[in-house]
């Protein structure tokens, strides 16, 4: 529901399961193109989801992808509707493989988009210059990141207060080593805006960490609202 930011009124209702993915994968795109290094060409995906889908179109929108690999613990058929579904949509080939470790490997992006409530990467499997995008998990009792990989990335974060309050993945045991929040280089909105720079050389391990943010359903509302009444479609009635 979109609501008039001066009366509070409502003014559109819409569909949001698809919007939800569709600004969720736009802002791993976002990361990619600030983060990601610009001769990226292939991406390794967690999951064969809705999300997972809109995540390979915006990395691809950032980064034309010429090979995606995938792992997933979803039914095959599912796998193999995801992969079609992707070079379909974008000519690109999609690699299922059974060995996660060996596709991380191989990657230059890896983004990882599943409900796993334990971490499903392991730090030592990333070549250097890779850049990760964590927009799974979003609670504080979820990880998708194991701490290695957290404390040897630059992080940024969607909003560095709404990832202390929701990101798990930041949850170091006391006994694994020093992480602190002072290691956060920033928040995305520092480094499209020059503030703090996204990735500082080639090999650095680079690291965005997202819990979505009630602005970007706002802001794919509005766009989506502004477009269904320039085509002139769409339903009027009164509440």
């Amino acid at each position: 529901i979109l609501l008039d930011p001066n009366t509070g009124f409502p003014i559109s209702i819409m569909e949001g399961g698809f919007l939800t993915a569709m600004r969720t994968g736009a802002v791993t795109g976002v990361s990619c193109k600030y983060m990601a290094r610009e001769d990226s060409k292939s991406l390794m995906i967690f999951g064969t989801g809705v999300q997972a889908f809109t995540q390979v179109l915006a990395v691809h929108e950032a980064r034309p992808l010429e090979k995606v690999l995938t792992y997933s613990i979803d039914p095959q058929e599912m796998k193999d509707q995801f992969s079609k579904d992707i070079t379909d949509k974008i000519g690109v080939p999609v690699e299922q493989v059974d060995n996660p470790e060996a596709g991380v490997g191989q990657a230059d992006i890896v983004v990882l988009a599943t409900s796993a409530p334990k971490p499903i990467v392991d730090g030592n499997w990333f070549k250097p210059g890779t850049h990760i995008s964590g927009i799974g998990s979003h609670s504080a009792g979820a990880r998708e990141l194991d701490t290695l990989t957290v404390q040897k990335s630059r992080i940024i974060c969607d909003h560095i207060d709404a990832c202390k309050a929701e990101a798990g993945d930041f949850i170091i045991p006391a006994d694994a080593g020093e992480w602190s929040w002072d290691d956060v280089a920033g928040s995305l909105g520092e480094v499209v805006n020059g503030v703090v720079q996204g990735r500082e050389s080639d090999d650095e391990i680079t690291l965005f960490k997202s819990v979505g943010l009630a602005i970007q359903d706002m802001s794919v509302g509005k766009a989506v609202l502004d477009e269904a009444e320039r085509q002139g479609i769409g339903t009027e009635f009164e509440f």
